[in-house]
């Protein structure tokens, strides 16, 4: 059995997360840490503790201010994700019903475009939700 680690995370995302192919492991281990110490990152893991799946997201009032790094309103209404990587397909509903169960329910939910884009994506959160989930059936 593999033992979860912030070491094992980050060996994670530098194998499945194509941009953390690149950085250095300390950087990454302190970015994993970052999420995991303020309860906005999510992994979900097999009987055997290897990771399927992983996402960080971050409450903030409004989608543009997704934008700042590391910043985040608890009482926010809208979800940014920041990053989602999911290697075995049948964790994606699992890691997005973990998600929603720790930030609770939003108006939104958005993400940046492309990295090096300001473009945002926004979506009405209860409209996303039903998509997804009747996509996943």
């Amino acid at each position: 059995m593999m033992t979860l680690t912030t070491s094992s995370i980050a060996d994670f995302l530098m194998d499945n997360y194509y941009p953390c192919s690149t950085w250095n492991k300390d950087f990454i281990t302190k970015w994993y840490q970052w999420y995991h110490h303020y309860q906005l990152s999510e992994v979900i893991v097999d009987a055997k503790n290897e990771i399927l799946a992983i996402a960080f997201a971050r409450p903030v009032k409004n989608p543009e201010d997704g934008l700042e790094e590391y910043s985040f309103d608890p009482m926010g209404e809208c979800l940014f994700v920041d990053m989602v990587v999911v290697k075995d397909q049948r964790a994606k509903l699992q890691l997005l019903e973990a998600i929603f169960s720790k930030m609770g329910d939003k108006q939104v939910i958005a993400f940046k475009r492309y990295k090096y884009s300001d473009d945002i994506r926004r979506y009405s959160f209860k409209k996303f939700m039903r998509k997804f989930i009747k996509g996943n059936k």
